[in-house]
Formats: structure tokens, sequence, C-alpha cells
């Protein structure tokens, strides 16, 4: 898990120098009049999500209970983690005046490779009509079965709401090439009757490690996150291919229940 760990780390970091190839200036002021959301994601508190594990999973004979919890608080932050990407690639794009429907194509400074970006209006996705749409893909791998898309976001200004799908493998060719087959989906509203802000975290084709040094490995998870004044609620599911709980075939789906004070950083989780 301490690879996944790097990952993300460096992840971020791209999505937020992502952009740098089309600088208009060298101190490029953000834009208020942006028709992008000002946030993509439910922050969650640091005591139901955390980076890492407390231990490695080969020193580990059997799952104790405060084991248990460190790796639940890594499987939530794994998801927490898809939302911040997309936070800050639209942090970096809203530096670049994106007021409007319009087509920008740009070099990027993380794996040189052109990046085209569009926006247009009155898109149709899962069903529904939105606002706007945003593309960004990777124009070498246009020819590709996902068509390069390195980040896809449609959504709605008032109520903010959308949904953004993101392949990092486009984002970053060559610092992220092994996340090939990793997909993020984040559905995002400040649309709901029981919360102030909801997300979805669905993510899919994560990279597995060798069994044998990380049997706990996440393949694949679905998360939500609500938040209601200071309390956030967070619920969900993940896949663990090579997991062995106690004996048997190996594989199994972790479902967990948590909840947190964003103020006090408190949390509780099962």
């Amino acid at each position: 898990m301490k690879k996944l760990v790097l990952y993300f780390l460096s992840a971020l970091i791209t999505a937020s120098l992502f952009l740098a190839g089309c600088t208009k200036d060298d101190t490029p002021e953000i834009n208020d009049g942006s028709i992008l959301p000002q946030t993509f994601a439910v922050d969650i508190p640091n005591a139901i999500s955390h980076e890492g594990g407390k231990k490695s999973a080969t020193e580990i004979d059997t799952l104790k209970g405060n084991d248990v919890y460190e790796h639940l608080r890594f499987f939530i932050r794994v998801g927490e983690h898809g939302a911040e990407i997309v936070g800050e690639l639209l942090k970096a794009i809203r530096l670049y005046e994106i007021n409007e429907p319009m087509e920008v194509t740009f070099e990027s400074d993380d794996d040189g490779r052109v990046k085209h970006l569009v926006v247009v209006e009155n898109s149709d996705y899962d069903g529904r009509s939105w606002e706007f749409q945003l593309t960004i893909t990777d124009v070498d791998s246009e020819g590709n079965e996902d068509g390069g898309k390195a980040l896809q976001l449609f959504w709605d200004r008032d109520p903010i709401r959308g949904i953004a799908l993101l392949k990092p493998s486009n984002i970053d060719d060559v610092n992220d090439g092994e996340m090939n087959d990793a997909m993020f989906r984040i559905d995002y509203s400040e649309d709901d009757p029981f919360y102030d802000a909801t997300m979805m975290v669905y993510v899919a084709g994560l990279p597995m490690p060798n069994p044998l040094e990380e049997p706990y490995a996440m393949k694949a998870m679905k998360m939500f996150a609500g938040k209601k004044g200071d309390i956030i609620d967070v619920y969900g599911n993940s896949d663990h291919p090579n997991a062995l709980l106690i004996s048997g075939n190996p594989g199994f789906n972790w479902a967990f229940v948590a909840a947190g004070n964003e103020v006090k950083d408190l949390g509780v989780a099962e």
C-alpha cells in the first residue's frame, strides 16, 4: 500500500501542475467569472482517513482490531484522493479563464505530450442533460479504446452537481503508466435533501502488487461521503482479491461505515 500512497501523492502534484504548458503569463490570476465548480469533493476528517496502514502486510499474522481500523482509514483515503485529484485539476484549469465554451491545445509539462481541452454546453451523460461538459484528452491516445480521455466533467452550476471521470495514465503517461487500467468516477452534489454536500467515489482497476508482500491490496472500491454541518458520514465497500481473512480461498469484500466530526477531528468506524 505504500506504493499506492506514493502514486497518489505524485498524482496530486501532477494535477496541480498539469496545465502549466498553456500558461498565458508567469503569474496568471484566478478568474472569478469561471464557469467551473469551486469544489468537487467532501473533505473527510483525518480521524477516519489516513495515508497508510501502521504495518506492512507481511508483518501481520492475523488482523487485529486496530490493524483493521488503520487499513480502513487507508481505504477511505484512497477514495478521497481520487476526488482531490479532480479538485487539483479544476484548480489548475481555473487559472486559464475557462469562462465559456472553448477549445485549447497545449503541451503538458509532465509527460511532454500534447493535450486537448474542450468545453461545450448542453451535454448528455448518464441518462440526463448537463449545463456544461469539459473533456481533456491525450492527443496521441485518442485512437485508443478509451479515446485518450484524461478527464471528463459534466456539471450544473445551480445547484452545483456533476460527474467527473478520471484516467490518470492519460494525464501523465510517464509517471502514471503503471496505473494504465485505473479509473475514477466522482459524483458530487450540493442538491441533497439530507446533506449539505455529497460525493460518491468509484475506483476500479488499481494495480495489484505481489500478494505475498501486500495481501490486503485493494483492486476496486465504492464510497459515499455526506456532509451535514460539521459531521461527515462515510460508507462503502472495497474489493481485495488476494486477501485471506481466516482460511480458504483468497479474496473478500470489505464493507465499512464511519462518521467523523470535521472541527473536532473525531471519528468512529466499523
